[in-house]
């Protein structure tokens, strides 16, 4: 990880190492953000499972609406 915070000095110039550092640090945040909204939505629906019991319907799902059954479905 310490080659990913170094500073970068290339041949390429001021202005190009300057666009890789913060294209680097673009993608750390993407993957730090990513993470997080993963455990998030596992955290929501570890939730859910031990909110409802097994067999029982949701709230939202006792009612369905009739619909005509078409074969081109």
């Amino acid at each position: 990880m310490s080659d990913e915070l170094e500073i970068i000095q290339s041949d390429a110039g001021l202005v190009a190492d300057g666009r890789t550092m913060v294209e680097q640090t673009r993608e750390g945040v993407a993957r730090t953000v990513n993470a997080g909204m993963t455990l998030l939505y596992w955290r929501i629906g570890k939730r859910i499972q031990t909110e409802i019991p097994r067999n029982q319907r949701a709230e939202y799902g006792k009612e369905t609406l009739a619909r005509p059954y078409s074969k081109s479905r």
